[in-house]
């Protein structure tokens, strides 16, 4: 049962990945957003089903040590039977490896979890361009269509639209912040 739901839910996160794929390239918010939605909510299983699978470890310790010295012992007499004084102790080996085996898994688990979150934050950092893109498009529609006449670009520039100067070259008043005309900007040509 748990293959299959393993299956089912790889599945569904696999078609909205392509989903997200298809709204990064045609940059579809909505496509991008679903595909986001879709890795948060993977996200709080995985770590759901990570916080099982390390109490699950640590409540079947005696069963694991009981299975680990069953098969070193079946080691044991194997190589006793082909006449080699190669022999290892049960108890230590076991313990040994189940403690390094629990640690292993829980840094593994983390690591994964991390790797994972990023990931979530990459996606909907980039719903939030789409959504300011849209936004931006949304407000400057005339001029934009107007200033790139002939062309299609899906980007727009990643500048404030007031740039925090408005209040200094007021056109009401008889004089004007000196910097803030254009002869006086940054980058103006003589």
């Amino acid at each position: 049962i748990a293959f299959i739901v393993s299956g089912v839910v790889y599945t569904i996160l696999a078609l909205a990945a392509l989903m997200g794929l298809i709204g990064a390239i045609g940059r579809k918010r909505g496509l991008v957003a679903t595909y986001s939605t879709f890795m948060w909510f993977h996200l709080a299983a995985q770590v759901a089903v990570g916080a099982f699978f390390i109490y699950a470890l640590f409540q079947n310790n005696n069963e694991l040590v009981t299975q680990c010295k069953e098969q070193v012992n079946r080691v044991n007499n194997a190589t006793n039977a082909a006449n080699t004084n190669t022999s290892i102790n049960a108890d230590d080996a076991c313990q040994l490896f189940t403690k390094w085996g629990r640690v292993g898994a829980i840094i593994s688990l983390v690591v994964i979890l991390l790797i994972e979150l990023y990931c979530c934050f990459i996606v909907s950092r980039y719903v939030s361009q789409l959504t300011d893109e849209q936004s931006f498009r949304a407000v400057n529609r005339n001029v934009h269509v107007e200033a790139n006449a002939g062309r299609s670009s899906g980007y727009y520039p990643h500048e404030p639209i007031n740039a925090g100067t408005e209040l200094l070259g007021k056109e009401d008043k008889g004089h004007d912040y000196p910097y803030a005309q254009a002869q006086h900007s940054f980058g103006h040509k003589a």
